[in-house]
């Protein structure tokens, strides 16, 4: 017993560190895609152990099976020798798992082409099933390929681990977005048994840790079931840039064994006209069974059984029973999109729809949203309000006071209520980023504006604003479920961590698609479709015409010796730039010349700098090209900018990303093996040295300052935790 133990921790090791040391670059080089021929003998890389502090030399190569298969789109190769190391003194074992082959290995039996792998990823952006897209190419090839199931675990593996950011946000609209569109797909469920869901500690405060949980489940998706995992509820997933921090809100637990406060008796009213609505659509032997089950009366007309199942529900045992057989399993998924329909957030519910899932998604985001359409506002305000009072103000998040001159004007269409904020900044105490307004309002989607009962809800409509009515989307989310419907055939069928894993996976996916399509969109826009750097270029003359920058324009200001002439005014751009103040003072409308000429002054003093507006993506562009321009110290000025600046710097992601572009652009890679580029083509470390206690790169291969034009050197770490000088 106490061998099985030991064996099964040292294999727990292996996944650990093979989801950080084995990560799969995104995207892949094409000569990893695009791979022919495969090696007929297939040995892992390393030569020393990283687990142990001594760096182990590992074992000789020890055969572990010599009738492998690598599947490929194409063909089914066999008679693959795979081989494997271990350290004499740790006894990790290390398996082949080297991308830059082409190959993923799945379970030392069954590996994947790279060309597979991502063509199942394509194929399930147009919702084809796994099982589906495999039986095409067998039929072809007329081999025989391992089961969908096996196929589509193995393809699960690869994206565990891919380096994914999951970002989970918009290049127009960024990180922290004024509106935002939230809906739920009822459809999306999977099975769970009760015994599953385990309940919370005595003092559980609903903060859970998002990050660890997502973790976990990707642990479990690379040891596929190896190793036993345990089960965790399901916890939202917010973009890290736009939550607040790792810990985030998720107080589903409260919807169950609860008094019904005046608040849960809200929520539950929020689908119970949902549910009654499906009740009609219900066959009417299945609508007699379910009498039968939530004990009423199953006899008379269909409006009859109807009825008495709405007053039934007011019993949240009998709530859920309708859900359950209604909706489905769990309780659906909720998103929350920008208008541009990127998804910002989304959460996974083991129980029936509640504003109380919405609330814990807002509230742990770093900036509330300004505007927030949901098609049961009133719900949502309510209970975010007592939760955080003064979340949804003022008015409640209506638009204007519920008086019923304001009422009656609505109902006629007479009431036009303005939000100036939304078009210049305004400078309210803890006010959003970008707009500068504190001011929080919970509005309807137009699909669902008319299905309320209470006459002062009128105030909560899209139309009634000016500035939001024609140009924002309210019904993106709906637009979103309706392709991830065809998804539903095989994702339903799956655990609940391979679908919530899948689920986010696939989301991430089409987030990359949308921003890659309003990117190419800027791109033509500017006349060069195939050249980011024109993009780069444009964005940073427009900071450097702005004269409103304050502290952050003396980092531009030093940039390259040719910024320096231009501000000095011996230089001519190439785009020259009208400045922000002539612009908008040539574009104003008529309406709103009053307005801004009387608070012109105070917008200037208080305005955003035009560094900060700039889309973040865009942003992490621009201080990639300082860092690249000015070296490895360039990280330091930047990070003692501003806090922005701070953060994007210090994220390992764009130190990784601003590594890659310095080594591609002044390293050939094409005079080298893959094998050389595999092992010299990593990210670097910050260690500090044993010798002479200075900081230093830890990079094995090639390092230098960062700063391009200047080659690096090439040293190897022979003495471990010693800096080049000390070796």
């Amino acid at each position: 017993m106490h061998i099985i133990h030991q064996q099964a921790k040292l294999l727990w090791t292996w996944f650990r560190t093979s989801s950080k040391i084995k990560k799969i670059p995104v995207p892949l080089p094409r000569e990893a895609v695009h791979t022919k021929t495969f090696p007929s003998a297939l040995v892992p890389s390393e030569t020393f152990c990283r687990h142990c502090p001594e760096h182990t030399m590992l074992s000789e190569p020890a055969l572990i099976t010599s009738k492998a298969k690598i599947v490929s789109l194409t063909d089914v190769f066999e008679g693959i020798s795979l081989y494997t190391k271990w350290c004499y003194k740790c006894g990790l074992v290390y398996r082949y798992q080297e991308w830059s082959d082409g190959v993923h290995n799945f379970d030392n039996h069954t590996l994947l082409s790279i060309h597979l792998c991502l063509f199942l990823q394509n194929s399930l952006q147009t919702h084809q099933a796994v099982g589906s897209v495999v039986e095409v190419p067998e039929k072809t090839s007329g081999k025989r390929f391992p089961s969908a199931q096996k196929i589509l675990q193995a393809y699960m593996t690869f994206e565990a681990l891919c380096d994914h950011s999951y970002t989970f946000a918009c290049v127009s609209c960024g990180y922290h977005p004024v509106t935002v569109v939230m809906d739920l797909h009822k459809k999306g469920v999977f099975s769970m048994p009760v015994s599953d869901i385990e309940e919370p500690p005595a003092d559980f405060d609903g903060r859970v840790n998002a990050e660890e949980f997502w973790q976990k489940v990707q642990m479990e998706v690379i040891s596929r079931g190896l190793v036993q995992q345990g089960k965790p509820l399901c916890h939202p997933w917010i973009g890290p840039h736009t939550r607040s921090g790792n810990v985030v809100f998720n107080t589903e637990y409260q919807k169950m064994h609860s008094p019904h406060s005046p608040v849960e008796e809200l929520e539950l009213t929020v689908t119970e006209d949902r549910l009654t609505d499906d009740l009609f659509k219900v066959k009417m032997a299945d609508l007699r069974s379910l009498c039968g089950q939530c004990g009423v009366d199953p006899r008379g007309s269909r409006m009859d059984i109807v009825s008495r199942l709405q007053q039934e529900m007011k019993n949240r045992d009998s709530y859920d029973k309708v859900f359950s057989q209604i909706w489905g399993a769990s309780g659906g998924w909720a998103v929350v999109t920008c208008p541009c329909a990127v998804v910002y957030a989304v959460k996974f519910n083991i129980r029936a729809e509640s504003p109380r899932d919405y609330a814990d998604i807002l509230l742990s985001f770093k900036h509330f949203p300004n505007i927030t359409l949901y098609d049961s506002a009133p719900g949502l305000a309510t209970h975010t309000n007592q939760r955080v009072p003064q979340t949804f103000w003022p008015h409640g998040g209506r638009l204007c006071e519920a008086t019923d001159g304001n009422i009656a004007q609505a109902a006629k269409g007479e009431l036009k209520v303005n939000l100036p904020w939304l078009k210049h900044k305004v400078p309210d105490p803890d006010g959003h980023p970008l707009t500068g307004s504190s001011a929080h309002y919970a509005l309807y989607d137009r699909f669902h504006e008319d299905n309320t009962k209470d006459k002062r809800d009128v105030l909560r409509k899209v139309e009634l604003c000016p500035e939001i009515c024609g140009w924002v989307n309210s019904q993106t989310a709906e637009q979103l479920f309706s392709g991830m419907r065809r998804n539903n055939h095989f994702l339903n069928m799956m655990t609940p961590s391979s679908h919530v894993f899948l689920m986010r996976n696939i989301l991430h996916h089409y987030n990359c698609l949308k921003n890659a399509a309003v990117m190419d969109n800027l791109k033509k826009t500017l006349g060069q479709e195939h050249d980011m750097s024109v993009l780069r270029r444009l964005w940073c003359l427009l900071i450097l015409e702005n004269k409103s920058l304050d502290r952050h324009g003396q980092v531009f200001a030093n940039w390259t010796a040719e910024c320096q002439t231009m501000l000095n005014g011996n230089y001519t751009p190439v785009f020259r730039l009208k400045r922000r103040r002539n612009q908008e003072s040539e574009t104003l409308c008529a309406d709103d010349h009053n307005y801004a000429k009387a608070t012109e002054a105070q917008i200037e003093v208080q305005r955003i700098p035009p560094i900060l507006q700039i889309p973040w993506g865009v942003l992490q562009a621009v201080l990639q090209e300082v860092v690249l321009a000015q070296g490895d110290s360039a990280y330091l000025t930047l990070a003692l900018t501003c806090k922005y600046f701070k953060d994007i710097v210090s994220d390992p992601l764009f130190r990784k990303k601003t590594h890659f572009a310095w080594l591609d652009g002044e390293i050939n890679w094409a005079k080298f093996s893959q094998s050389f580029k595999a092992e010299n083509r990593i990210p670097f470390a910050v260690v500090i040295c044993s010798s002479c206690n200075r900081q230093y790169k830890d990079c094995v291969g090639f390092t230098g300052n960062g700063r391009r034009g200047e080659y690096p050197r090439y040293y190897c770490d022979a003495i471990p935790g010693h800096c080049p000088e000390c070796q």
